[in-house]
C-alpha cells in the first residue's frame, strides 16, 4: 500500500486543555519571562559594575590624596620650620595620579584636588583632599532607559610630623 499513512491516536486525542486553538500561548509567555530575565541579568551586571566603580572611586581618591600628601615644602623642611605640604606640588601629584590610572573605555574620569583648612578656618598646610567622579556607561541597562551612572570618591590626607600617640 503506497500513499498517505493512517496514524491512530488514542481517544480523547487533541479534545483536551491544550489543543490546537491554544497553540501560540506558550511562546508569548516564554518572550515575557525571557524579557524579565534579561533586566535581572543587566540589574546584576551593571549594578555589580557601578558597585566596583564606587570602590574604584574611593581608592583613587585615597591614593592621589596620599600622593599628594607625600608632597612637603623641603625647604622649609631643611631650614627647621614647620612640615607643610607644598601645595602646587601636591594638587599636581595628586590629579597626575588621578590621570595616569588606567580605566575602561566606557567609564571617564574627573578629578579636583584641593586644600583643606584647619578647624580654625585658615590653612595651616598640613590636609589635602581630592575628590574622584567617575561616570560609567552601563552596558545591559542602556537597553532600558539611557544615561550614565556615576560613582564619587573623596579622600582626605593629613600630614603627620610626630610620631602618633598609641
Amino acid at each position: 500500500m503506497t500513499g498517505a499513512r493512517t496514524v491512530r491516536h488514542a481517544p480523547g486525542y487533541g479534545t483536551g486543555p491544550v489543543s490546537g486553538r491554544d497553540s501560540g500561548r506558550v511562546s508569548v509567555l516564554v518572550a515575557i519571562a525571557l524579557t524579565g530575565i534579561l533586566a535581572v541579568i543587566g540589574l546584576a551586571f551593571d549594578g555589580s559594575a557601578h558597585f566596583r566603580m564606587m570602590q574604584r572611586a574611593e581608592n583613587m581618591a585615597a591614593e592621589a590624596a596620599r600622593t599628594g600628601g607625600q608632597q612637603i615644602d623641603r625647604a622649609r623642611a631643611v631650614n627647621g620650620e614647620a612640615k607643610v605640604i607644598d601645595v602646587e606640588a601636591a594638587l599636581a601629584a595628586a590629579e597626575a595620579y588621578v590621570d595616569s590610572v588606567p580605566l575602561p573605555d566606557n567609564v571617564t574620569v574627573t578629578r579636583r584636588a584641593e586644600r583643606v583648612p584647619d578647624p580654625g578656618g585658615g590653612y595651616d598646610g598640613t590636609r589635602l583632599k581630592v575628590t574622584v567622579t567617575l561616570t560609567y556607561q552601563p552596558v545591559m541597562l542602556s537597553l532600558f532607559r539611557s544615561g550614565a551612572m556615576t560613582a564619587t570618591g573623596e579622600a582626605t590626607a593629613g600630614l603627620l610630623t610626630e610620631n602618633p600617640e598609641t
